[in-house]
């Protein structure tokens, strides 16, 4: 079987992003890190300047378990006592002035550099990947957690975030709380588009923990799906597999109107369910795993897409 992230350094992540630079308030950076997701960066940083989370932006979450570059946003830090900041496998670099923070609008995209290891022999390049989000979209609880948020299950909510009342609740860190329900919502994309491509031709299946990825032999034409929200306008197959599904989840598009906390209600997201993929390839010894080789992989991917859905679908066994 195949072996990724055996070290740190077997997966890097390098953020592509566009930043406009000019007079102002907010304060960008580029991070290197190892070992540390995005949010508990953020959250270790801010503790240091002591400062509200809401002052800090951000393209994109990269895995902890990784050596990843990317780029943030800090509305009016104080240099000086950032300068003094000395946080282990992290290291910030300042690079210039904005007036606006780092968002997911600014992300263009991540190049990475990935090493497969323990392997019998070379795998064969893909040319595309289907576009799912995959485990670290789901970690722990995150999709049962949304899930309960958008049937307003309190009582099962306080459970899973450890905390009393409503009241608690409504002071939870909101960015997380939308983060759960996207999870949710991601769940839902990944179980539409798995449905969709099990009507085509040559596929085959790869379990994950929520269910399986349908993957295909043959490139089909590119088309969206949108994540599930209050305004979803589907096509007429997407809304039959749609409709099957939310009748089986107990929910509705209106669900997602969650009226109080207006701050988790957005505009519905379109997703390309095919995605290009151009990789270069090293094969060479494995230093780790005695008799076994290992395959250096070189690609870009563009915002919000996978590395790991490209290493599972190459390296399907």
């Amino acid at each position: 079987m195949y072996k990724i992230k055996c070290l740190y350094e077997d997966f890097l992540v390098r953020e592509n992003i566009e930043l406009n630079f000019t007079t102002g308030d907010y304060y960008y950076f580029l991070i290197e890190k190892k070992g540390l997701g995005t949010l508990d960066t953020i959250k270790l940083i801010s503790q240091k300047l002591k400062l509200d989370l809401t002052r800090f932006g951000y393209a994109g979450l990269k895995d902890k378990n990784a050596l990843t570059s990317q780029y943030i946003s800090i509305f009016k830090p104080d240099m000086i006592i950032l300068d003094k900041i000395d946080l282990k496998n992290l290291t910030l670099k300042f690079i210039g002035l904005g007036n606006k923070p780092i968002s997911k609008g600014t992300l263009l995209g991540n190049d990475f550099v990935i090493t497969v290891r323990n392997l019998d022999n070379e795998h064969k390049k893909i040319s595309f990947i289907e576009n799912y989000f995959d485990e670290q979209r789901f970690s722990s609880n995150n999709v049962d957690v949304g899930r309960n948020i958008v049937k307003r299950n309190y009582n099962q909510i306080f459970e899973f975030l450890n905390i009393d009342n409503f009241n608690s609740l409504k002071k939870y860190d909101h960015s997380m709380l939308r983060f759960y329900v996207n999870s949710y919502q991601s769940y839902l994309w990944n179980c539409v588009v798995a449905d969709l491509l099990r009507k085509e031709k040559g596929y085959f299946e790869v379990d994950y923990s929520l269910g399986k990825f349908v993957f295909l032999n043959r490139k089909i034409k590119n088309f969206k799906v949108p994540l599930l929200n209050f305004d979803s306008k589907f096509e007429s197959g997407v809304k039959l597999v749609y409709e099957r599904i939310m009748k089986e989840e107990g929910i509705s598009k209106d669900s997602f109107l969650i009226r109080e906390f207006p701050e988790l209600i957005n505009e519905t997201d379109y997703r390309d369910v095919v995605v290009d993929v151009s990789i270069k390839s090293r094969f060479e010894n494995d230093e780790l795993n005695k008799g076994k080789f290992k395959q250096i992989l070189e690609f870009s991917l563009p915002k919000g897409s996978y590395a790991t859905i490209v290493i599972k679908k190459m390296f399907f066994v």
